[in-house]
């Protein structure tokens, strides 16, 4: 009896393991997959959007989809073309620049970099910049600091 019983112990720890790692793998997704992409066309690959706006970038108006639940990324779209897509909130993720390939990008060291304040890549193919920034703004207690992740197409 006590066989069993550690063995359904065992099968319920790998369950919720096998949950929590599938929730939050779901948070990210494969940003060189998005290159070139519609706002529709990137609707059928992550989903609907938590919200759509529209919004002026230095006068500029921009379509934005906004998914909270992928560590509040915003897709922005100029002339309905992806522009850059920004992760607003990847609070679970440690500042260091390997993080970057939790977002499809094979990692290598940054070209410019300040560990206090941000690491810079100019030489992922088909992107004019990815940088993970430093920001000033209100953090949950449990933070240190916070940061983005940029993620500019050409």
């Amino acid at each position: 009896m006590t066989f069993f019983k550690n063995l359904s112990v065992l099968f319920t720890g790998l369950i919720l393991l096998a949950c929590e790692n599938s929730s939050q793998s779901s948070r990210y997704f494969d940003v060189p997959d998005l290159q070139g992409k519609t706002a529709a066309q990137v609707t059928r690959i992550l989903g609907e959007p938590d919200t759509t706006y529209q919004e002026r970038l230095l006068g500029i108006p921009h379509f934005m989809q906004r998914y909270v639940s992928k560590n509040d990324a915003e897709i922005r779209y100029k002339d309905g073309k992806l522009e850059s897509i920004v992760i607003h909130k990847p609070y679970e993720l440690p500042w260091q620049p390997e993080v970057i390939s939790k977002y499809g990008f094979a990692y290598r060291r940054p070209n410019r970099y300040d560990t206090a304040a941000i690491f810079n890549w100019k030489d992922y193919e088909g992107f004019d910049n990815v940088s993970m920034y430093r920001v000033r703004e209100k953090k949950p207690d449990d933070l240190a600091f916070t940061f983005k992740i940029y993620f500019d197409f050409p």
